[in-house]
């Protein structure tokens, strides 16, 4: 059928001016709406499939806060081991170590990681010798004292959400949702004592390792992310002070951190830990696999300790003859007139 030539030219007007400008808005809204509710946008152009997210005081350092090397913890074996695995690394803090108010403060992970997260420079050199890319750097930074949530921001930058470690010696809260500073009655333990109830403590449920939701309170356990206390898991060491504690290391009820002097994440705490259940089963769901680090490659930044430096470093004990035994063995020519084992499980002398 034969259509007038004014006729098309009315009709090509018509889209041109209305369907068309009408269809790229329409495009663009959805566009910019998946845009919106895909991840952030990364320090480099891989995402990776798996996160190791690392808390501070306590964690990496002996229970100061601060980025001085004296208080720094080795966690070179956790850092390696993630990094070949193929994680990113990053840092989780109730504090504002590495963030825009204290980005001089993430020097303590060059001392306690082998790298400064913030130092591109460092970053690379690390990469070179361990052979393996790094994913770090500001992007991969929160400052949030709830560590569940901080998780949940952080788990939209890997290729399984649920493919996250938090490092963190926080009994209270770092496993769910649940704020000890505010809550009446505190958070409970991973192992169902709470602040109120100690009596109900059950020191054989005690993890090195645990499955963790982004939602639930602590004392339930999630799928959402996993968590590993920076922290001595011993359930046959006395607890110090007080019972409903993880044995073997204190902690205040006020918040759950851990007590200084802290033992913190140490390389064998890491070793031990990726052997658990739990790790072992994010593994396989991840397509990851974590490799037990006896021999850091990464160079260590931490001025080596004294033998007796039993001012900065107070040997554990569980009574007088194990202060007495350590003094023997490590301060050949020193005379203690005092000599004795604490409350808190840590030993005490006097010159």
């Amino acid at each position: 059928m034969y259509i007038p030539i004014k006729i098309n030219l009315v009709i090509i007007y018509i889209y041109m001016k209305y369907f068309v400008p009408i269809t790229v808005l329409f495009l663009s809204i959805i566009v910019y709406s998946l845009y919106n509710n895909t991840i952030e946008p990364l320090t480099n152009n891989s995402i990776p499939p798996c996160s190791c997210i690392y808390d501070i005081d306590s964690t990496l350092t002996t229970g100061g806060s601060g980025d001085n090397k004296d208080i720094a913890i080795d966690s070179r074996a956790s850092a390696e081991s993630c990094i070949k695995a193929g994680c990113a690394i990053g840092v989780a803090t109730g504090g504002t170590h590495c963030t825009d108010k204290d980005p001089e403060g993430c020097s303590i992970t060059k001392y306690a990681l082998g790298f400064n997260i913030l130092n591109d420079d460092e970053v690379k050199d690390a990469s070179d010798k361990l052979g393996y890319p790094i994913v770090t750097g500001k992007d991969w930074i929160v400052a949030n004292w709830n560590k569940a949530s901080a998780m949940e921001t952080l788990s939209k930058k890997i290729s399984n959400p649920s493919c996250g470690i938090l490092l963190d010696d926080n009994v209270l809260q770092s496993c769910g949702q649940c704020d000890a500073y505010t809550s009446k009655d505190g958070c409970p333990a991973p192992w169902g004592a709470s602040k109120s109830d100690l009596e109900n403590s059950n020191i054989d449920f005690v993890k090195q390792a645990y499955g963790c939701s982004f939602t639930d309170t602590n004392n339930l356990p999630g799928t959402d992310y996993a968590w590993i206390p920076a922290r001595p898991i011993d359930s046959t060491t006395p607890n110090h002070p007080g019972k409903a504690q993880m044995g073997g290391s204190g902690m205040t009820w006020d918040n759950g951190a851990q007590e200084a002097p802290a033992v913190g994440l140490s390389n064998d705490i890491w070793n031990s830990s990726i052997q658990t259940d739990i790790i072992q089963n994010l593994g396989q769901t991840c397509n990851v696999q974590f490799q037990s680090i006896t021999n850091p490659v990464l160079k260590s930044y931490i001025p080596p300790k004294e033998k007796c430096d039993w001012a900065k470093s107070p040997p554990k004990c569980a009574n007088d003859d194990d202060c007495s035994k350590w003094a023997t063995t490590n301060c050949q020519g020193k005379n203690f007139v005092e000599n004795y084992c604490k409350d808190n499980g840590y030993c005490h002398f006097k010159i």
